[in-house]
């Protein structure tokens, strides 16, 4: 089930991308914050769905999106080593993940995630 603020966000990127003047193939970051079930507890948890890298705006569909939950991003402060070796933080994010599986592409989340 889509939620409303993917539904929006998917709406936005088709809009976006159709305009090649907008925006090159593959070209731009979309993301979205917003609440969720956890399908584990049941309980609401806080999310970042993020386009993939590679992916096209105007053809984006939910499954192109990373989810990762942000109370666990929001965590990862605590352990980044600075920036001569933020490379090494892109693995941490497999463990931000939600839901089951690997994301459909690898994507960086954009600096208001933090």
């Amino acid at each position: 089930m889509t939620v409303p603020q993917v539904r929006e966000l998917l709406e936005r990127s088709h809009r976006l991308g159709a305009d090649r003047r907008n925006t090159n193939w593959a070209g731009g970051n979309a993301s979205v914050k917003g609440p969720a079930d956890d399908p584990v507890t049941g309980r609401p948890v806080e999310l970042l769905w993020v386009k993939g890298s590679g992916g096209d705006l105007g053809t984006l569909t939910e499954q192109g999106l990373s989810i990762l939950r942000l109370d666990r991003l929001r965590s990862l402060v605590g352990v980044y080593p600075g920036a001569d070796r933020e490379d090494e933080m892109a693995s941490a994010f497999d463990y931000c993940l939600h839901g089951r599986g690997e994301p459909r592409r690898r994507s960086t989340p954009p600096c208001t995630a933090w």
